[in-house]
Formats: structure tokens, sequence, C-alpha cells
């Protein structure tokens, strides 16, 4: 305490650099961690307050699947599926929702002579949309939505029926060494929705607008796409955790 007290004061009232300085580390050396401590927290708080908001869900639909352009005479509605999870990102209005779904697409071919055919191709889809909302009466709230989505091919099918016998094929096997036509490993689509959401739950509508030609057709080395876009409208159920 007497060391403490002549490095601090000299001549009675004035402080000598000396002890400003003795003064100043031992100052440092009590507070330095606290500061740091708190400095830390004080800038990991808006990251933490950011990751609190941020939440999770899991969605699953029923759909009605077609095609648009050049196959789309003769072309009639099949009853599809999707489902999987995404997250809900708080932006200010807005909530971006980026996602991964396992999604069912494809069409079914007008009855000719007693036969039924549909096609059907799945994809994992990673869909980003953009919500916003307004509350609906007390705890209501009706939204809406627009955004990407990009497929990756899981697999395809074309099914026939007919007189009793059923029979299946993978659609790749339809593609020789000379050529064909086959379902391209990408797609891109546009993402529009409606809905309600009451607290954790919601449901609502989804429509899903390809905007890149699913399908590539060969012929030796000669390869075009014809005009064929997928089309999905789907009524969903979701819930946030």
């Amino acid at each position: 305490a007497s060391t403490f007290r002549l490095a601090v004061f000299q001549s009675g009232t004035r402080s000598s650099p000396l002890g400003t300085l003795t003064l100043w580390s031992i100052l440092m050396r009590r507070h330095l961690p606290l500061s740091l401590a708190a400095a830390a927290l004080l800038a990991l708080a808006p990251l933490t307050s950011a990751q609190a908001q941020i939440g999770y869900g899991a969605m699953v639909g029923g759909s009605l699947a077609n095609i648009t352009g050049d196959l789309a005479d003769g072309s009639k509605n099949t009853t599809t599926f999707l489902i999987g999870g995404f997250l809900n990102v708080p932006a200010g209005e807005f909530a971006i929702q980026p996602g991964l779904l396992f999604t069912r697409k494809g069409f079914a071919a007008d009855e000719f002579e007693g036969i039924e055919a549909k096609t059907t191709f799945d994809y994992l889809q990673i869909p980003v949309v953009a919500r916003i909302g307004m509350p609906v009466g007390q705890t209501g709230r009706f939204y809406i939505g627009v955004g990407p989505a990009f497929g990756i091919k899981m697999g395809c099918r074309l099914s026939a029926s007919g007189g009793g016998v059923s029979a299946s094929t993978n659609c790749d096997d339809l593609e020789t060494d000379e050529g064909g036509i086959a379902l391209k490993s990408t797609e891109i689509s546009g993402i529009g929705e409606v809905g309600l959401e009451f607290g954790k739950f919601s449901i609502g509508l989804r429509g899903d607008l390809g905007l890149t030609n699913i399908y590539k057709a060969t012929s030796g080395n000669v390869s075009v796409e014809p005009d064929v876009k997928s089309k999905t409208i789907s009524a969903v159920a979701a819930i946030r955790f």
C-alpha cells in the first residue's frame, strides 16, 4: 500500500510520470480481462440473436403435375408429391426460406386404344423462397412467396397399363447409342406460393413452373432440346420448429 501511495503521489498533490504509468499498469492488469470479455459478449450478441431467430421446419404436399410445350397436346395431369425440410431466416419484413425437397413431377398421356401411360421424374430440389406476410385475425397470418429452385435429377420412370397388364421402365433405357430422348440432369424452375400461417403451422398452395427444358433429344451427333417444361401445383402443409 505504501509503495502504491509513493508511486502515485509526489510533492503532495502532483502525479509523477512513473506514478501514472504504475497506476495504469495496475488498472490494466486488474480490469483488462473483464473488459475483453465484455467486448466479446457485446460483439457476439447480434450474431447470437440472429442465430436464435433462424428456425427450421418440415413440409409435405400432394401435387398435380403436367408439362407445357411441344408434348402438351395429349397430356394430362398426374398425381405426385413433395416432401422435405427448410430453414426460415428472418430478414426485416421478409423471411428467406431455403429448402431441400424430394419432389416428383411428370405427366400422363391420354388413353390410347385402352392403354394408359404416364411419365414421372424425380428431383432433389433446392428452392430459395422470399416470403412476406400480413396479420389475419388474432392469430393468423397470410403469406405470399416467390423464388427460384434448382433441381437435380434423381430418376425417371415410364409406365403403362391396359387390359389388366402393367409395365414400367427407366426412361434412360429408351436412349440408345444411335440416339433417343432423355431427361436432362438438372432443371431450373420458379416457385410461387400463397397460404395461411397459424403459429408454427401453415397450409397453402405452391406453384412450380419450369423455366428450362427438361428433355434432350439426340440423333447421331445432332442434339436438340424440345420445348418441354414441367408445371406442378401442390397443396402443402408445413410445421416450423
